[in-house]
């Protein structure tokens, strides 16, 4: 019943602020200010939002990551947007995690992103699900039937999200 705070932790694409049109606080400033760091959250429509930090990957530290979010969800629960790749699995952060989602889609690149964190995935100390965005509905249970995780959800296509215009202001 609570609005959850959402938290960009990619370490080499923050998108997110890009992807709801913000410039404000970022996960490294409230990073400076601890006790404060809920002064830094804006909003994405409904949902408080923390944006990443352009070169977080440098000053990724995960227990100080784990305390920020501690305190983040203190009231409230909180959506993490880890990136990709190995180096987004931080023991620290995912230790912390109730639940992972991997996200995936129909095209090529997405699919054997998927296919290759199942090795990646197979000895996180939570519950990993599925999640299909941007396919029908056939396809994303096709897809699901070809991974080891539950399908959590499955997201159709998104005339916003699916525009091309957000890579090339990233």
């Amino acid at each position: 019943g609570r609005a959850p705070v959402l938290v960009d932790l990619d370490r080499w694409a923050p998108s997110l602020g890009l992807r709801a049109g913000l410039q404000a606080a970022t996960v490294a400033d409230a990073l400076l200010r601890p006790g404060r760091e809920r002064e830094c959250l804006s909003r994405w429509s409904e949902v408080p939002f923390l944006p990443g930090a352009p070169g977080s990957r440098a000053i990724f530290e995960g227990p100080r990551l784990v305390d920020l979010l501690a305190r983040l969800g203190a009231d409230a629960p909180v959506v993490l947007d880890l990136g990709s790749g190995a180096d987004a699995l931080d023991a620290a952060v995912l230790a912390s995690v109730d639940r992972l989602c991997v996200v995936t889609g129909p095209r090529i690149a997405q699919l054997q992103a998927a296919f290759c964190a199942v090795a990646l995935l197979r000895d996180v100390p939570c519950a990993v699900g599925l999640v299909t965005v941007g396919a029908s509905e056939e396809d994303a249970e096709r897809i699901a039937s070809r991974l080891p995780w539950p399908q959590l959800a499955a997201i159709p296509a998104d005339p916003y999200l699916a525009a091309d215009d957000l890579g090339a202001r990233a």
